[in-house]
């Protein structure tokens, strides 16, 4: 069974897993949109290879706590399905009454917060591409470096790897192994939006001149690190593959079994 909750314009904010046993169940909302994405890392941290990956390839993200804007005043459609049976009902989503916002400051608010939740899922997404390019790059390495016949492809692979954990430090430090030691190091722009989310949502109040200037300048980092990263893709990857396939050398995309021959 599942419970899907929609704003009033058809866009889906929330699903719910409902159970399917008998009888009266009860399933809570938070009044608050889906939490962001964490990533998933593929490599070790930077400085530490002591550190592996879990069984399914992949170590958490060291730093905790995901956020989730809460929904603005209005009314929302709640559809219920369980199989091919669908009933739907109209939720209506009112302001504190307590509350010193009004509903347009609260709305603003909700606005902004969900920018800033749109780029800090983008940034999840470029962090998995990233980490996923770099494991890759390290199996490579790890498959030709015992040969002295690949010694440029292995430098050429190191280069590559350094510009894209270029990108990466900006999101965040790859140094940190856990969220225990993320204080010895600066933060990263995924930690600067998700501080910055958090103090507006704070209070029921229209953002200020200051919160809406830095996160404009934080979002459009974000986009100039995703163009920055598109353009690595595009020609040194690109590049190195075709190298790689030259060679008759597995590349990237595909994950080397053995080293070449």
């Amino acid at each position: 069974m599942q419970i899907e909750i929609a704003d009033s314009t058809g866009r889906s904010i929330k699903t719910l897993k409902g159970t399917t046993e008998a009888g009266v169940n009860r399933v809570w909302w938070d009044l608050k949109y889906d939490s962001t994405r964490q990533p998933r890392l593929r490599t070790s941290p930077e400085g530490h290879p002591e550190i592996g990956l879990q069984a399914e390839g992949w170590r958490p993200f060291p730093f905790e706590g995901r956020f989730a804007p809460l929904v603005p005043p209005g009314s929302y459609a709640v559809k219920l399905r369980a199989g091919r049976t669908e009933l739907a009902r109209q939720l209506v989503v009112k302001k504190d009454p307590s509350s010193l916002g009004s509903d347009d400051g609260i709305r603003a608010q909700t606005t902004l917060a969900l920018d800033i939740w749109n780029n800090v899922n983008t940034i999840s997404d470029l962090i998995e591409q990233i980490e996923g390019l770099r494991r890759q790059i390290a199996d490579i390495k790890a498959a030709l470096q015992s040969d002295a016949r690949w010694k440029p492809h292995v430098a050429e692979a190191e280069a590559l790897d350094g510009k894209l954990l270029a990108v990466e430090r900006v999101f965040f430090d790859p140094r940190v192994t856990s969220a225990g030691d993320s204080f010895y190091y600066p933060p990263g722009l995924f930690q600067k939006l998700q501080g910055l989310a958090r103090g507006i949502m704070e209070a029921d109040f229209q953002p200020t001149g200051a919160q809406g200037e830095v996160a404009a300048m934080f979002m459009r980092e974000v986009s100039a690190q995703k163009e920055r990263l598109d353009a690595i893709v595009r020609s040194e990857v690109g590049t190195f593959n075709d190298r790689l396939k030259a060679a008759n050398v597995p590349h990237v995309g595909l994950r080397p079994a053995k080293p070449p021959s």
